[in-house]
């Protein structure tokens, strides 16, 4: 399987969020990430900018810009980010396709990937 077919294969994901209710996905989680809150705990710091990839359900972007962090959220599907933009004005929710990003380098201290890079062939992640 190439890269091109992953995208193809996921290539509706904007039509999936547009027609179901975020909080319904099994995959939705309200509270940060029990792995990351310990992560984040062990840091000691809040001045960071973090990136999460595939963001929505946007749960865990959310309550990284809750704990004070510079919070963005990057997801292939507009209507996620819309829905995203809906729910907090303290992150910045851009639509963008990592495989081929318009972040610039070094623009995240640091990036999460809870909803992104398994829909891939371990090839390609």
């Amino acid at each position: 399987m190439t890269l091109m077919d992953n995208k193809k294969k996921f290539a509706d994901w904007d039509s999936f969020y547009k027609e179901n209710n975020i909080e319904e996905m099994p995959w939705y989680e309200k509270n940060l990430d029990q792995d990351l809150k310990h992560q984040i705990n062990s840091m000691n710091s809040t001045a960071s900018k973090f990136l999460d990839l595939g963001t929505c359900p946007r749960t865990q972007a959310i309550q990284l810009a809750k704990l004070g962090f510079e919070s963005t959220g990057s997801d292939i599907s507009k209507s996620a980010i819309a829905k995203a933009r809906q729910l907090s004005s303290d992150v910045n929710f851009i639509v963008d396709e990592i495989t081929n990003s318009s972040f610039p380098d070094n623009a995240f201290d640091f990036i999460l990937d809870r909803g992104y890079f398994h829909v891939f062939e371990p090839s390609f992640r």
